[in-house]
Order: structure tokens, then C-alpha cells, then sequence
């Protein structure tokens, strides 16, 4: 239950500041290119008085007034949305991943370093594998011993008749 309450915190905030930045950006644009304010009332009040009297937008610059108030809309759902997908935890610890990476690259390139990483263990194996493998070394060593006493044998035999 905390954690949606924070979550729903979180998201209230950073819409509200999102908000706040957007509308401060397009009412400084808005006024520069078209002399509106879009936080005035009066302003407003002309546009539906001009609209509900017939107006007719005529002109490439009506239509383009009408373009930037349908994008500040637009754009001010698209920002919430991006706003709040943003990890900003990481973002804070970016400089310090950056500056610790930089000091691990300054020692990989030097000659004298070990890669550890690239060393293989070998295979797994299980109970009987390394049954079956003491099995066959077992059986090899009696077979070389029994060879080396025939061996000796035959020899002491080729000795005795000489």
C-alpha cells in the first residue's frame, strides 16, 4: 500500500513540475511568436468570441496557432509520460559510475594485467562419470602391471635357458 502511495506521490510531483516547465516554455512562445497568453482569461475570451461570431481561420499563421495549441497538449501527455518512465536514481549516479569507469579503464590498459574472466573451470560431472573414468584407470594400471610381470617372467625364463 506504501509503495502505490509513493508511486502516486512520485508521479503527482514530477507531472506537477513537467507542467509547470511546459506551460512556462509555450507561454514564453506563444507570446514571442503570436502575442498570446495562454494563461489569460481576456485572451481566451476573444478566441470564443471570434469563434461563436463565425471566424474563420484564414491565414498560414491562424493555422499555425491553431497547430502549436493542439502540440501543447500533445506534447504536455507525451512529457508526463516520458517524465515519469525516467530512472532519475540512475541519472544521479551517472557521474559517479562515469568517473569510477574511467579509473578501471586507466589500469586495463596497462601491459601487466590478468583478463581472469576468460579462464575456463572445464565440465561438470556427475557421481558416475567419475566412477566410470576411476573404473577405467583402475583397470588400466592392472593391465600394465599384469604385462610388466609377464614381461619379467618371460625374461628370467629366456635367462635360465641361456
Amino acid at each position: 500500500m506504501f509503495k502505490k502511495i509513493g508511486k502516486a506521490i512520485r508521479f503527482l510531483f514530477l507531472s506537477a513540475v513537467w507542467t509547470a516547465v511546459l506551460f512556462t516554455l509555450s507561454r514564453f512562445l506563444m507570446k514571442l511568436i503570436w502575442q498570446f497568453d495562454i494563461l489569460s482569461f481576456k485572451q481566451w475570451n476573444v478566441i470564443a468570441q471570434y469563434w461563436n461570431n463565425n471566424g474563420v481561420i484564414a491565414g498560414f499563421s491562424d493555422y499555425m496557432f491553431f497547430v502549436a495549441l493542439i502540440l501543447i497538449l500533445y506534447v504536455w501527455l507525451k512529457g508526463i509520460r516520458k517524465v515519469n518512465s525516467i530512472n532519475y536514481f540512475k541519472l544521479l549516479l551517472k557521474p559517479i559510475e562515469y568517473f569510477s569507469n574511467r579509473d578501471i579503464q586507466k589500469y586495463e590498459n596497462m601491459d601487466t594485467h590478468v583478463v581472469i574472466k576468460n579462464i575456463s573451470v572445464g565440465e561438470k560431472l556427475t557421481i558416475e562419470d567419475v566412477i566410470k573414468d576411476r573404473i577405467k584407470k583402475e583397470k588400466a594400471t592392472v593391465a600394465k602391471d599384469a604385462e610388466s610381470l609377464r614381461k619379467n617372467i618371460s625374461q628370467k625364463i629366456m635367462q635360465s635357458k641361456e
